[in-house]
């Protein structure tokens, strides 16, 4: 009886400690909800642009998003935004309505709020794409490719 007791006390443990860091995540924000949020408490501001058929942005996602620094780091000190590029629906922020315009003309069409922040002249849009900015909204960094925990954590450290 002892050993049972013993087990489930240790499996119980266990379990708690891998939902405390399976609950560990970075917290997401709409763009509504940074809107308000800039409005209350101006911070920087993490913006990472994204595709389902992006292959490092998954990675990044998978690697560095999941780096308990990583996420301490964008958790406290900034205000963190990820988009889908392809998303279809509207999105209102800095009281005005955003579309993707091309949903009907062409296969992964790109949001138009996506192509206000991270087209580049001569390029278009390359993923992944990450704009850092400061808390008055204006740029510091943008980064338009794969990226390391450590080289994340040097970036959000400047």
């Amino acid at each position: 009886m002892r050993y049972i007791i013993v087990f489930l006390y240790g499996f119980f443990l266990s379990t708690t400690a891998n939902s405390a860091q399976e609950k560990e995540q970075i917290n997401w924000k709409t763009w509504e909800e940074l809107d308000q949020s800039l409005a209350k408490k101006p911070k920087p501001v993490f913006l990472f642009f994204e595709a389902e058929w992006c292959v490092y942005c998954k990675k990044i996602d998978r690697v560095a998003f999941k780096n308990p620094e990583v996420i301490k780091q964008l958790n406290k000190n900034y205000y963190a935004v990820r988009m889908d590029v392809n998303s279809t629906q509207p999105i209102f922020f800095d009281q005005q309505w955003f579309h993707n315009t091309e949903t009907r003309s062409k296969q992964n069409a790109v949001h138009e709020l996506a192509k206000l922040f991270i087209n580049q002249p001569e390029k278009g849009i390359t993923l992944p794409a990450t704009l850092i900015l400061d808390q008055s909204f204006r740029l510091k960094q943008r980064l338009f490719s794969y990226y390391t925990s450590k080289h994340l954590l040097n970036i959000l450290s400047d």
